[in-house]
């Protein structure tokens, strides 16, 4: 729902369930739960979509690569 699900790999770092899906959504929970040994790594995957893609420094330099471009 929020766009981010581009950037997930199943899994691997994230997972992705239907907005609003109550169903899809227990499923991953109950995975989660099955599957705790694998969640440390998937955390670190995760974080480096964070830092790749939505941190300050990233903000910040496709913020002003957009102002440069408009000047």
């Amino acid at each position: 729902s929020a766009g981010t699900a581009a950037y997930i790999k199943e899994k691997e770092n994230g997972l992705v369930f239907q907005s609003k899906n109550a169903g899809d959504f227990a499923r991953q929970i109950v995975w989660c739960v099955e599957n705790r040994q694998k969640l440390v790594r998937m955390g670190r995957e995760s974080r480096k979509i964070y830092e790749e893609n939505f941190s300050i420094d990233i903000f910040e330099n496709n913020l002003l690569n957009a102002i440069k471009k408009m000047i």
